[in-house]
């Protein structure tokens, strides 16, 4: 029972995290440029939160990927890459429709195919995978814009869960080429779906990313990098 209380201790802590990193500047509108160039007591050993907990990961990540939702400082889900969703079958089927102008940084588009490979990789390997998603049988995709999950019982906190430290969207194309997930070259060195791209990481001393100028966010991000 103490096992389980300290799991679910560390889950809550992450989200509280999850929503000061996500919202960082969004209450005015700030001049676009410059670098944030930020000091930090821990460091990441690699970008991929979908496999690793902790605040040394998911602060860069949450810059690096995006996820279906974010949330507001009341806590309220919304949009990020899901423009919008609807909960039917008494609360048994949660159905993300997707924008249409998303991609990952090397061009590619971000469909549901990765939405659904994605989630595959949380529950199986991220330490919260299974006390996040236990709930969830599968995610269907009847289309390149739909993701639809579909659960085996409620799950009042699923939304909580698909942020972007808790549920990155990776690139299937990238990580689904049948190597180890957990030691994957591209955890190191990922292919993105957020605000900022990957451009160096000297381990233990610092890391840079950059602004992707094709986020489906019309004029997002306003800062040049994040270092």
């Amino acid at each position: 029972m103490k096992t389980i209380f300290k799991i679910w201790g560390g889950f809550m802590l992450l989200l509280v995290v999850t929503l000061m990193i996500v919202n960082i500047g969004y209450a005015d509108t700030p001049k676009r440029g410059g670098d944030l160039i930020a000091g930090d007591p821990s460091f990441p050993r690699h970008f991929n939160s979908a496999v690793q907990s902790g605040l040394a990961t998911a602060t860069p990540a949450a810059q690096l990927f995006a996820s279906l939702l974010e949330f507001d400082d009341r806590w309220r889900p919304v949009p990020y890459l899901a423009k919008s969703w609807e909960v039917s079958d008494g609360g048994l089927t949660f159905t993300f429709h997707l924008v249409e102008n998303a991609s990952f940084h090397d061009g590619k588009p971000i469909t549901s195919e990765d939405v659904a490979f994605s989630f595959g990789v949380v529950k199986k390997n991220h330490p919260f995978g299974k006390a996040m998603f236990s709930a969830v049988d599968r995610v269907e995709t009847p289309d390149p814009h739909t993701a639809v999950f579909k659960l085996s019982k409620p799950h009042p906190a699923l939304l909580m869960c698909l942020s972007p430290p808790l549920l990155p969207v990776l690139p299937k194309h990238v990580y689904g080429d049948g190597r180890r997930i957990r030691r994957h070259p591209a955890n190191k060195k990922p292919v993105g779906s957020g605000p900022f791209k990957f451009v160096q990481f000297k381990e233990g001393e610092f890391y840079m990313f950059e602004r992707y100028d094709n986020f489906f966010r019309p004029g997002r991000p306003y800062l040049d990098r994040f270092i």
